[in-house]
């Protein structure tokens, strides 16, 4: 019995670059770690950061922007990439990531809209992140929290449907952007046939020419002594 193989998938460079400044507008910043108060008093601090911090602890923004790329790599798209086992275009990652940021790998993979994306319908799980019913009241994946602390009723927040509403938005865009044409380079022309060299041509040697007093004194020569003249 051979073991299965697991598909996992990672995020391209693109991807991360559209999710990490995505995540920052969406979750604000906060040098200070503070208590949520939409998720019952948690400590929150930077870019909504929840773990391993402690209440009252500051540090720069470079410092939160780093833990952020970094978490988002080895934690975030590393939890992702095992339940999404086909490539999604760089912007509908970047929005897998920036919702798995806000709600946890975990909820992601058991989300519709990985089921949809698995199944090759890229639209479909864009669409199924924000949701309405027939009253026209949203339904939307995880747009409720619960601000009075674990197992206290949940309320929708206003905030999370608008988040939802421009991730969904952000998703379809990436969704619908035609795939890029790759052109296979021309095969490279033969070097141009080189004829070679002529040979040089000879040089013209010309006859030196007798002058006219020569050729007076060879005629009277040859009358003398009965010899062609020089013409």
């Amino acid at each position: 019995m051979t073991a299965r193989k697991t598909v996992i998938t990672v995020a391209s460079a693109g991807a991360l670059a559209l999710a990490v400044p995505a995540i920052k507008q969406y979750e604000g910043y906060a040098p200070t770690v503070v208590p949520d108060k939409l998720a019952g008093g948690l400590p929150t601090g930077g870019y909504g950061e929840t773990v391993g911090v402690k209440l009252g602890e500051t540090h720069s923004e470079k410092y939160w922007s780093d833990r952020l790329a970094k978490r988002l790599v080895e934690d975030y798209d590393a939890g992702i990439g095992k339940c999404i086992t086909v490539e999604l275009p760089d912007g509908v990652r970047a929005m897998a990531l920036s919702m798995s940021w806000n709600a946890g790998a975990g909820a992601i993979c058991s989300s519709p809209m990985v089921k949809k994306w698995n199944a090759g319908d890229i639209e479909g799980g864009c669409r199924a992140i924000l949701t309405k019913n027939a009253d026209g009241e949203y339904t939307g994946w995880r747009i409720s929290s619960r601000p009075d602390g674990p197992g206290t009723p949940l309320v929708v927040q206003r905030g999370l449907i608008n988040r939802r509403a421009d991730e969904r938005k952000k998703c379809l865009a990436a969704a619908r952007e035609p795939a890029p044409v790759v052109v296979a380079a021309p095969a490279p022309l033969p070097p141009p046939a080189v004829a070679p060299p002529a040979a040089p041509a000879a040089p013209v040697v010309e006859a030196p020419k007798i002058s006219w007093w020569r050729s007076l004194l060879a005629r009277v020569r040859c009358w003398i002594f009965k010899c062609e003249a020089v013409k």
